[in-house]
């Protein structure tokens, strides 16, 4: 009976350790902070300076300076330029990095010349590392901004070209019906002759 009780410890331990592991390998760890909103734990109730305080006393304020302060956004250099390099309009290396053709290496080195050949004249806040890129939020919206606007761009274009391409499918049709219209019109008025 005892031997039954170490091997069922022994058991219970190595699935705590592979599901630990597990967890660890496979998953993001993620803490939640729960703030209370009031110390009568009352619904609807809302009290600043209890919230102001476990924010403060929490780290909470801290995080959020540190990330204004540091570059906390890190993509690696295939990423950014997967997701960015529509702006330099270079579609064959575009399609080369999006099919895994370029190495880590060369997508370093692609990313390196387009933001410090195209971006020279703004402020960017960024650095190179040796795999990724790190920018700051302000970056990043730079860059999104201009995304925005460029794919702006395209849809106008887009919609412009298709809208004239149905006007002229549309003309030729109609030049088409236009000069078949007189042809079934003599057809039928030879055809109203006869049956009378």
């Amino acid at each position: 009976m005892e031997s039954n009780k170490r091997f069922l410890g022994v058991k219970i331990r190595k699935q705590v350790r592979d599901l630990i592991s597990e967890m660890s390998n496979n998953t993001d760890l993620h803490f939640i902070r729960c703030i209370k909103p009031n110390e009568m734990k009352k619904g609807f109730t809302f009290v600043d300076k209890v919230c102001y305080n476990q924010i403060k006393y929490l780290g909470i304020l801290d995080t959020i300076q540190m990330r204004k302060d540091s570059y906390h956004i890190r993509q690696y250099y295939s990423q950014f330029y997967l997701k960015y390099g529509i702006l330099e309009r270079n579609l064959p290396t575009l399609i080369a990095m999006s099919e895994g053709k370029i190495s880590p290496l060369d997508a370093k080195d692609i990313t390196v010349k387009f933001i410090t050949n195209h971006f020279v004249n703004y402020t960017l806040e960024y650095q190179f590392g040796k795999e990724k890129l790190f920018l700051k939020m302000s970056t990043q919206n730079f860059f999104d901004n201009l995304l925005a606007n460029r794919t702006k761009n395209i849809v106008t274009a887009a919609t412009l070209i298709k809208a004239h391409y149905k006007r002229s499918k549309f003309a030729k049709e109609r030049k088409l019906h236009k000069s078949n219209v007189p042809k079934i019109q003599r057809a039928v008025r030879r055809f109203l002759l006869v049956a009378r």
